[in-house]
């Protein structure tokens, strides 16, 4: 007969723990998300087309540095923004 395992729901720590085990570089399901191409040779023309920086491993997979893709997407490197600008409150005067 079958044996019941009971699924215990992680502790909120679970994804911290996750998070820190993510390597510095892209998945190769993370770089065919980002490319739409399977194929490592159309993956490295479409980052190289759009001036994404990555390198080719040695047995060559498309790499690219996790912080430099969050960057690229417009993510704030260590969770900051920053506010370049600020707003011309002038017009507003009477």
């Amino acid at each position: 007969m079958f044996k019941l395992f009971k699924i215990e729901k992680p502790d909120e720590n679970y994804r911290k723990i996750q998070l820190n085990k993510m390597s510095i570089f892209l998945t190769k399901t993370e770089i065919a998300e980002l490319t739409g191409y399977q194929t490592r040779s159309k993956q490295a023309l479409w980052l190289a087309d759009r001036g994404w920086k990555f390198e080719m491993s040695a047995l060559g997979h498309v790499k690219v540095l996790r912080k430099y893709a969050e960057m690229k997407l417009g993510m704030p490197i260590d969770g900051k923004y920053e506010q370049t600008t600020e707003p011309d409150f002038s017009s507003l005067a009477s």
